[in-house]
Protein backbone atom coordinates (compact mmCIF):
# COMPACT_ATOMS: atom_id res chain seq x y z
CA UNK A 1 0.00 0.00 0.00
CA UNK A 2 1.48 3.33 -0.62
CA UNK A 3 1.76 6.02 2.20
CA UNK A 4 -0.29 8.70 2.23
CA UNK A 5 0.22 12.11 2.45
CA UNK A 6 -1.23 14.25 5.35
CA UNK A 7 -3.91 16.88 4.47
CA UNK A 8 -2.44 20.46 4.69
CA UNK A 9 -2.70 22.64 7.31
CA UNK A 10 -5.48 24.72 6.62
CA UNK A 11 -3.12 28.29 7.60
CA UNK A 12 -0.23 26.96 5.10
CA UNK A 13 -3.55 27.60 2.89
CA UNK A 14 -4.50 30.49 3.70
CA UNK A 15 -0.48 31.50 3.99
CA UNK A 16 -0.35 31.06 0.13
CA UNK A 17 -2.93 32.60 -0.48
CA UNK A 18 -2.60 36.17 1.15
CA UNK A 19 1.34 35.87 0.09
CA UNK A 20 0.00 36.02 -3.68
CA UNK A 21 -2.35 38.31 -2.86
CA UNK A 22 0.29 40.52 -1.30
CA UNK A 23 2.10 40.48 -4.29
CA UNK A 24 -0.56 41.43 -6.90
CA UNK A 25 -1.64 44.21 -4.50
CA UNK A 26 1.80 45.54 -3.84
CA UNK A 27 1.57 48.10 -6.86
CA UNK A 28 -1.92 48.51 -7.32
CA UNK A 29 -3.44 49.49 -4.13
CA UNK A 30 -2.33 49.60 -0.21
CA UNK A 31 1.17 48.15 -1.13
CA UNK A 32 -0.13 44.73 -0.45
CA UNK A 33 -1.01 45.58 3.06
CA UNK A 34 -2.15 43.64 5.66
CA UNK A 35 -2.17 40.66 3.45
CA UNK A 36 1.66 40.11 3.52
CA UNK A 37 1.65 40.67 7.25
CA UNK A 38 -1.19 38.17 7.76
CA UNK A 39 0.38 35.50 5.54
CA UNK A 40 3.59 36.22 7.04
CA UNK A 41 2.28 35.59 10.65
CA UNK A 42 -0.44 32.52 9.16
CA UNK A 43 3.06 31.11 7.52
CA UNK A 44 4.88 31.21 10.77
CA UNK A 45 2.11 29.59 13.03
CA UNK A 46 1.46 26.90 10.00
CA UNK A 47 4.94 26.07 10.32
CA UNK A 48 4.74 25.57 14.01
CA UNK A 49 1.84 23.84 13.94
CA UNK A 50 3.03 21.23 11.51
CA UNK A 51 6.22 20.66 13.56
CA UNK A 52 4.03 19.74 16.75
CA UNK A 53 1.74 17.39 14.64
CA UNK A 54 3.05 15.05 12.65
CA UNK A 55 -0.88 14.48 11.44
CA UNK A 56 -0.64 17.50 9.55
CA UNK A 57 1.43 18.27 5.91
CA UNK A 58 1.42 21.78 4.10
CA UNK A 59 5.08 22.68 5.36
CA UNK A 60 5.95 23.61 1.53
CA UNK A 61 2.77 25.50 1.15
CA UNK A 62 3.53 27.83 4.48
CA UNK A 63 6.99 28.31 3.29
CA UNK A 64 6.12 29.52 0.12
CA UNK A 65 3.32 31.84 2.09
CA UNK A 66 6.20 33.33 3.69
CA UNK A 67 8.35 33.97 0.82
CA UNK A 68 5.79 35.74 -0.94
CA UNK A 69 4.95 37.73 1.66
CA UNK A 70 8.52 38.61 3.02
CA UNK A 71 9.06 39.20 -1.04
CA UNK A 72 5.98 41.64 -1.58
CA UNK A 73 7.44 43.55 1.38
CA UNK A 74 11.16 43.64 -0.08
CA UNK A 75 8.69 44.90 -2.96
CA UNK A 76 7.17 47.32 -1.28
CA UNK A 77 10.27 48.81 0.24
CA UNK A 78 11.89 49.06 -2.96
CA UNK A 79 8.77 50.58 -4.60
CA UNK A 80 9.48 53.42 -1.98
CA UNK A 81 13.00 54.27 -1.67
CA UNK A 82 12.97 54.05 -5.91
CA UNK A 83 10.17 56.86 -5.79
CA UNK A 84 12.14 58.71 -3.18
CA UNK A 85 15.30 58.87 -5.54
CA UNK A 86 13.25 59.44 -8.62
CA UNK A 87 11.68 62.69 -6.49
CA UNK A 88 14.96 63.93 -5.34
CA UNK A 89 16.11 63.30 -8.66
CA UNK A 90 12.93 65.08 -10.92
CA UNK A 91 12.85 68.07 -7.96
CA UNK A 92 16.67 68.68 -8.84
CA UNK A 93 16.26 68.71 -12.17
CA UNK A 94 13.16 70.86 -12.68
CA UNK A 95 15.28 73.24 -10.01
CA UNK A 96 18.97 73.21 -12.99
CA UNK A 97 16.28 73.78 -15.69
CA UNK A 98 14.61 76.77 -13.81
CA UNK A 99 17.41 78.25 -13.15
CA UNK A 100 18.95 77.81 -17.12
Amino acid sequence: MEEQTPPPNPLAIASVVLGALSCLTACFCCYGFPFNLIGLVLGVVAITQINADSTQGGKKLAQIGIGLSVFSVVMVIGLVVLSMFLGVGFGVLGAVLDNM
